[in-house]
């Protein structure tokens, strides 16, 4: 008794599950780049954008002292040198 061994739905299911699985990475993958991207945005093409102001004083000398540190808010009529 000679039995054929038909290999061809084994080799069909083994495709058709790798498909599936492959879709359902990619879809995951999609999914999480979405989700991520939609709380913190990234772009290789940032800006940064700043006010500089140049002091300079009225009167020609050695500035001896600085009354005010990077950041600090100051009003007009504050002295800042001396």
């Amino acid at each position: 008794m000679n039995k054929t061994v038909n290999q061809q739905p084994d080799a069909n299911r083994a495709a058709k599950n790798m498909a599936i699985g492959i879709t359902a990475v990619l879809f995951i993958l999609v999914t999480w780049h979405v989700l991520t991207d939609r709380i913190a945005p990234s772009s290789s093409s940032g800006a940064i954008k700043a006010y500089v102001t140049q002091l300079s004083p009225n009167v020609a000398g050695q500035v001896t002292e600085v009354f005010v540190a990077d950041g600090d808010v100051v009003t007009a009529g504050t002295p800042y040198l001396s």
